[in-house]
């Protein structure tokens, strides 16, 4: 597995409560912290795109995970 480093990770999600936010941040560092990543450069910035309504908090983990690893394997 490649070492990968995070500097700074923001998540922006209009209209979710501050709680939420919190829960998904944690989900999100959890699949992070089980995700497997191809060896990559360095990327400077990404950008994940969420669906658009009615996802639960898990489904936007998952796929703001996705996301990052799709990214990290292409090299962003």
């Amino acid at each position: 597995m490649a070492d990968v480093e995070i500097d700074r990770l923001t998540l922006r999600v209009p209209g979710l409560p501050a709680e939420q936010g919190h829960r998904l941040a944690e989900l999100v560092a959890a699949g992070l912290e089980r995700a497997r990543f191809a060896p990559s450069q360095s990327v400077a910035k990404m950008t994940v795109e969420l669906p658009s309504s009615g996802a639960s908090l898990e489904q936007l983990a998952a796929s703001i995970v996705a996301g990052l690893r799709r990214q990290m394997a292409q090299g962003a």
